[in-house]
């Protein structure tokens, strides 16, 4: 492979970890975490059928909400991995969406791309963390099962 396509992906690879990680971490609760892997899930999808501007802008709405803390985890990640890639003609002192909106054809395409690319690891990422969660969880209460039992024994 490519040197240039490796530090490409290599960079999106870390800033995804890191940001799955950071939001795994947060959130805590397991429900929590399987909807935000589910929305990490579904997010590039809505992108292929709706495009970009439209998904993040659900996801915006949906980031509004009370309950809507796995959405903005989301869509931050979005906003600054796209803010740092300078190539993608973004002003980062404008929203997101106000930046998406007011692109050309072929940036439009390319800051897709570069989003779909980014959620592609974010999903994986979040998938494996999601399962090693599970398996904490399922393990201590396992754990916590062979305690209660074994204490009512003479």
């Amino acid at each position: 492979m490519n040197s240039t396509i490796q530090k490409i992906e290599g960079g999106r690879a870390s800033f995804a970890y890191e940001k799955v990680k950071q939001a795994i971490q947060n959130l805590h609760n397991l429900d929590d975490i399987k909807l935000y892997a589910s929305y990490l899930k579904r997010l590039p999808s809505m992108i292929h059928v709706n495009g970009l501007g439209q998904a993040m802008a659900f996801y915006y709405i949906k980031s509004d909400k009370k309950s809507g803390k796995q959405y903005q985890f989301i869509l931050d990640a979005i906003t600054e991995w796209l803010h740092t890639k300078s190539d993608l003609k973004l002003d980062p002192g404008k929203h997101l969406l106000e930046s998406i909106v007011n692109l050309n054809s072929a940036d439009y395409r390319r800051v897709t791309s570069e989003t779909l690319a980014l959620l592609n690891w974010m999903r994986k990422f979040a998938d494996g963390m999601q399962v090693q969660k599970e398996a904490g969880t399922k393990q201590r209460n396992e754990s916590e099962e062979e305690e209660r039992n074994e204490g009512g024994k003479p």
